[in-house]
């Protein structure tokens, strides 16, 4: 079927591509299934630690940990309005928790202002590209969905706008190179 993608346009972690990262701009794709993107998703979300065969014990310790902090985020997040339920121990749980993944794993605050996002609606890990990476996979798609006729004589009109963004993302004069791209799963 496809993956339902938004693509975030993201200012480089500090610490290597770990810690928070600030969304600048995103843009709404809807199903990505078209072969150079769709290769990129499935290639950077099978190099991530929820689904790799054999890790290293660290990768072992962060996959438990990001599994019970997103069980006692997803309480949380369903608890918000009644907050008292919740036990000041699974708060403090929480937010320990939150801080150990902040040392190993990227993050964004997407869908919510409350809860760090280590992974997509899915449950992959945030899939991190370089502008030129996105940008080509992109171009070559968008051609063949004007060769095809695929989506009219234009291509996928959504493609011209994520390289549009690409592009003045890429213009040195208006910005650095501290901006990436994370593909997002809802």
């Amino acid at each position: 079927m496809g993956y339902e993608t938004n693509i975030l346009f993201v200012r480089k972690p500090l610490n290597k591509n770990r810690g928070f990262m600030e969304v600048i701009a995103s843009v709404e794709m809807g199903k990505i299934n078209y072969n150079n993107t769709a290769r990129l998703i499935l290639k950077t979300a099978e190099n991530t630690i929820l689904v790799k065969d054999k890790l290293s014990k660290k990768d072992e310790q962060t996959k438990a940990w990001l599994k019970e902090y997103q069980s006692l985020s997803a309480r949380f997040l369903n608890n918000l309005s009644e907050a008292e339920q919740i036990e000041e121990s699974d708060y403090k749980r929480l937010y320990k928790l939150q801080s150990m993944l902040d040392k190993r794993l990227p993050y964004v605050y997407s869908s919510n202002n409350y809860i760090e996002e280590f992974t997509d609606h899915y449950g992959d890990c945030l899939m991190i590209l370089s502008l030129e990476e996105l940008s080509k996979a992109i171009s070559a798609d968008l051609a063949k969905n004007i060769v095809e006729g695929e989506y009219g004589y234009k291509g996928y009109r959504r493609y011209h706008l994520a390289l549009a963004l690409i592009k003045e993302f890429q213009d040195e004069d208006q910005w650095d190179d501290s901006v990436q791209c994370v593909l997002f799963g809802h």
